[in-house]
């Protein structure tokens, strides 16, 4: 009894936390990336992103959540992507930056949606999504208020066509692991 017990427990996946994103590539990277690097913690972890499915610790296997999002998705072409201007977000005491989706928000929405049906429809949290790309991640009311001052002229306006879905794992020291590239078609 013990040893088949062990067995089943060998067989079972093991836990993983993954996130689905898109990265979108624009031609001023280094723009976002100046800013991340003062006011994101994250920076080293993961390159710029816009979430669509947020991290969820589940033992579903790295191909189950490929070929979910390769379903989800095959509705989507690739759209365009127009970033522009900062703001501040406060959300359950957390501070942010926030690069606001300017063109695409709607295609993003539908992606996010459709993505939380099925099996991942568990992992779906009970707040308002909005598309966006975070450039930083704040301690306090003030630090938010001191850094939105540095950043909000910031008027450059950030294009690219969005072509793929990234399903990523989070390393055990946060870091961003790629598992899947999906091709919008």
């Amino acid at each position: 009894m013990y040893e088949e017990r062990q067995l089943k427990a060998a067989q079972k996946p093991k836990k993983a936390e993954r996130s689905i994103l898109l990265f979108p590539e624009f031609q001023d990277m280094e723009l976002i990336e100046g800013i991340r690097k003062q006011y994101d913690p994250f920076v080293s972890l993961i390159s710029p992103h816009i979430t669509l499915v947020f991290p969820f610790v589940s033992r579903y296997k790295e191909k189950d959540v490929k070929e979910l999002v390769k379903e989800k998705s095959k509705a989507f072409s690739p759209f365009r992507l127009s970033m522009q201007g900062i703001v501040k977000y406060q959300e359950n005491g957390e501070q942010y930056l926030f690069l606001q989706v300017k063109e695409g928000a709607e295609e993003i929405r539908r992606l996010h949606d459709r993505l939380y049906q099925g099996m991942l429809a568990a992992f779906k949290k009970d707040i308002p999504y909005v598309p966006h790309m975070t450039v930083g991640k704040l301690s306090s009311s003030e630090e938010l208020d001191t850094a939105w001052e540095q950043v909000k002229d910031m008027n450059v306006v950030f294009q690219t066509e969005i072509k793929h879905i990234t399903v990523e794992k989070i390393g055990e020291k946060g870091e961003s692991i790629t598992e899947a590239k999906i091709p919008l078609l």
